[in-house]
């Protein structure tokens, strides 16, 4: 039988049968959308992902006081040198830093700010991603000496001196003047991936300083204290290490621990599994719709099995074979599903570049995905298509000639 005669008979059968044929192949359309959508979103979600810890890397971990083992107004532990010891001779360390926060009076040209002082070392700007707009952030020879030198945020800027480039600018933090030694970037901290906590109006300072300038005192004793390490295996193997020796060290309050030990790594897998359950749920949603779309070919094809029986009869009265009529009908079936696949495919790439847009994530189209929902759609109209070929192809040409007559 010829393929390309056959495949016009049957886009000739769906022409005449519009409405049937469009709700039969809704459910596929539906299935196929849903699949196809989940796939390309879930691919650009990851990737974004990916980018963004690609920024910061994956082997960050950092200890912070548990702020809810403890009542309010309950003492707290913090950290001292002693700790700060423990976690810079960690297996693959290759820096560690403090980070401290107050909240101080900034001044400068008669202007007074109250706002978020940052006590950093100079890895807290690569570590975060911060980047320098104008000027740039101190040395490790200015945090030794604890030289008064400051990075400060554009709005602050802004607000100070009414304009960004301000290095080598004085303010006064405190009762103390410092140098500006650059400005950061404008940042959006709703798109940050990782923050520190800080944005547009902080100042950044040395940690080695700001312990002094908030207490007046020399404690060292630290309520975070970031680290980074070599690779993902010795970050996640460091936090365990640092868990134990806290809880030895420290002990537990009212069976919680009094220390959070966390990691980069561990968020992204966290992510990672809610997406892979998000894409299961909406994966057996669709193929539930998948099978009713081809249980639904399955039955109108039996229908019009039945309605085209004396069809058939003349058909074989005049030479076709049992596998003409058998492969006829196959073909409705195929084209059928390849016509619900193809506009489902086309649905769900228009839902996953919608979305992706919104979001601001990068879309691409994988051309195993287009291959799937294709040869996909094709093997769902053979195996729902089958058993009505079967059917159309086994009637014998009398009976299906009498039919109706």
């Amino acid at each position: 039988m010829d393929i390309k005669q056959a495949v016009s008979q049957a886009f000739d059968v769906i022409r005449e049968n519009k409405a049937r044929s469009f709700f039969t192949i809704l459910g596929i359309n539906i299935g196929v959308a849903a699949l196809i959508a989940i796939s390309v979103i879930g691919i650009a979600f990851k990737t974004s992902i990916n980018n963004e810890v690609g920024k910061y890397g994956s082997t960050l971990v950092w200890v912070q006081v548990n702020w809810r083992a403890y009542a309010k107004g309950e003492a707290r532990a913090l950290l001292d040198e002693k700790d700060l010891y423990f976690f810079n001779n960690m297996k693959g360390i290759k820096s560690g830093e403090p980070v401290l926060f107050a909240y101080l009076s900034v001044q400068a040209k008669g202007k007074r700010k109250e706002t978020d002082i940052v006590g950093v070392g100079e890895e807290h700007f690569r570590l975060f991603d911060i980047a320098i707009e104008n000027g740039r952030s101190f040395s490790r020879e200015e945090l030794e000496k604890k030289a008064r030198m400051c990075v400060i945020g554009p709005d602050l800027a802004r607000f100070l001196f009414g304009r960004t480039n301000v290095t080598g600018e004085t303010l006064q933090i405190g009762a103390q003047l410092y140098t500006v030694a650059g400005v950061t970037e404008t940042r959006n901290s709703q798109t940050e991936f990782l923050s520190d906590g800080t944005g547009n109006m902080s100042v950044f300072i040395p940690y080695t300083i700001l312990e002094k300038l908030s207490t007046g005192t020399s404690s060292r004793k630290y309520r975070i204290y970031l680290m980074d390490f070599d690779t993902v295996e010795d970050a996640k193997k460091a936090s365990v290490h640092i868990k134990d020796y806290l809880i030895k060290r420290y002990g537990l309050l009212r069976d919680k621990e009094r220390f959070r030990v966390e990691q980069l790594s561990s968020y992204v897998e966290m992510i990672d599994r809610i997406l892979s359950i998000i894409s299961l749920i909406v994966t057996v949603i669709a193929a539930v719709s998948i099978l009713v779309g081809g249980l639904g070919i399955m039955n109108i094809m039996l229908v019009a099995v039945t309605e085209r029986t004396r069809e058939i009869g003349i058909r074989r009265a005049i030479g076709a074979k049992k596998k003409d009529i058998l492969i006829q009908f196959l073909i409705e079936a195929v084209v059928l599903c390849l016509i619900g696949g193809g506009s489902g495919l086309f649905l769900g790439l228009l839902i996953a570049w919608i979305v992706c847009a919104i979001l601001s994530w990068s879309f691409f189209i994988s051309s195993l995905i287009v291959f799937s929902a294709i040869t996909g759609a094709s093997a769902l109209g053979i195996i729902f298509g089958l058993y009505p070929s079967y059917m159309a192809a086994r009637l014998m040409p009398v009976e299906a000639l009498r039919y109706e007559v």
